[in-house]
């Protein structure tokens, strides 16, 4: 099943598909936000996850995320995998950028994944 995710303060929310990432995931929708290397390696996409649980599934280094970052609600999106339905907050330097067909598709998602 697939687990949703919403991106606060726009409240977008959209699916991602079992095994991606939530950055992946918003990418596939056609929405952006400020990151970096998008490969786990710089922090540049370093966001509050203010509910549900993510997983890695490729190891990140500490100097990147810390186990302290990790216990106050950090997550790294570019490698965050969610494993139950999640809420992220952008930074607030950053901005949500929508494609033109955004969240028509990602409303069209929800309702085929029975998610609305």
């Amino acid at each position: 099943m697939s687990k949703v995710i919403t991106i606060l303060p726009e409240a977008a929310r959209f699916p991602a598909q079992p095994g991606e990432t939530l950055l992946q995931a918003a990418y596939r929708y056609g929405l952006s936000y400020t990151v970096g290397c998008r490969e786990g390696g710089c922090g540049a996409c370093l966001l509050e996850l203010v509910s549900g649980e993510v997983e890695y599934l490729k190891t990140v280094a500490q100097s990147v995320l810390s186990d302290q970052d990790r216990a106050r609600g950090v997550c790294l999106p570019c490698r965050a995998v969610p494993i139950t339905d999640v809420v992220i907050r952008l930074n607030p330097s950053d901005r949500l950028k929508r494609g033109y067909f955004s969240d028509s598709l990602a409303r069209r998602a929800l309702k085929k994944a029975g998610r609305t």
